[in-house]
Parts: structure tokens; sequence; C-alpha cells
């Protein structure tokens, strides 16, 4: 967690299901939360505005509001001047209104706030979603957002953010739906001893 006033940061490990708590001190808000995979892979960010907020969610959705409320990689946010209010409710706004469809489909709201809301880790609504999709960014902080299952792409222009809505069939929606499964049958199917032992 990097204070985006002073120099106060924090540092931890989420539990199991990445979980963590605000800190009450030790930091100054607004900050952002970067939180990375031991091994040191992808980042994902979040954003703290108070110490009265009680949720942080830090997912892919999360670091592209962060991305486009900034106009780059969220890695390079480092004041507070950098998000402004505006900037933030346009940014949230528009993400929400990039998944409206998908939204709609897997009965998330429409007003959803991706900063403060979380939720649970059981393949259905809002995780169902993150199950399936996949962010990227490009060396300007241009992100492109896929889904990892149906490999339909939108890349972004941050100088000019199109907020139409990524278009979902039903075929589609029952292939996110059913896919993880299907996958999890096709891994443990292919499971041989000496692969075990491998890997």
């Amino acid at each position: 967690i990097n204070s985006l006033v002073d120099s106060t940061s924090l540092t931890g490990t989420a539990d199991v299901n990445g979980g963590f708590a605000i800190p009450s001190s030790g930091v100054t808000y607004p900050a952002i939360v970067k939180v990375q995979s031991l091994s040191g892979g992808k980042a994902n960010y979040g954003y703290i505005a108070s110490g009265s907020q009680t949720n942080v969610p830090v997912n892919p959705l999360s670091t592209l509001i962060l991305s486009l409320a900034s106009g780059g990689n969220p890695a390079s946010i480092t004041t507070s001047n950098q998000l402004s209010n505006t900037a933030l409710t346009t940014a949230k706004t528009a993400v929400n209104s990039i998944f409206s469809n998908i939204f709609q489909a897997f009965s998330v709201s429409a007003g959803t706030d991706l900063l403060t809301t979380n939720f649970s880790t059981n393949h259905t609504g809002l995780d169902l979603i993150l199950d399936a999709l996949n962010v990227k960014f490009d060396a300007l902080g241009n992100p492109t957002i896929c889904t990892k299952l149906l490999n339909a792409c939108k890349t972004l222009d941050l100088t000019n953010v199109d907020t139409t809505a990524v278009s979902i069939t039903q075929n589609e929606i029952d292939s996110l739906k059913s896919a993880p499964l299907t996958a999890c049958s096709n891994s443990i199917t292919a499971l041989t001893s000496s692969s075990i032992t491998s890997d």
C-alpha cells in the first residue's frame, strides 16, 4: 500500500482467499494498493480513498479503472493529483459501460462500484467474469481486454476511450459458465503418474 500524499507505505501478505485488512494507521490515504504474486508475476491494483473504506477489490477491473483514470499504467501513479474524483468517476462509468452486457448476463448490477465492492470467489457474478478475463497493457498503458476462453479482445485507446459495450451471445455465456469445469475435467483426465511426479 503506497500513499499518494506522502512517502508512507506498508507491505503484507494476503490470506489464501486474497483478503487483507485496510490498515488504520501507518499509511496516509488516499493510497494505491499493488498486489503481486509471490513469484513476482502480473500485478493488479486497487485504490483506498480513506481509512474508513471497508472493501478494496484488487483485480483486473480495478486495475483497468485506475489505468483509465490516470491515463496510463497504474504502476506510474504516485500522487493524488493523478486521480481526481472526476477522473475516477468517469473511469468507473466507462468500465461499467464497456462491461454492461456482460454484467447483465451474469447478474451484476450495472451501477456496481468496482473500486469498493468485494465479492465471493464462487464462480458466479463478478468472480465468474474475472475468471474469464485477461487485461494486459502495452508500453503506453493502453489496455487490451480479452476473454480467456472465447479469445475476443477489445483494445482501448486512452486518448479516446471507446465505451461501447462488449457484446456477448447466449452461446458465449453458456461457454463461460461451463468452461472452467470442462477445463478442470480435461486437466484431471490428462494426469498420469509421470506428469504428477515431474510437475
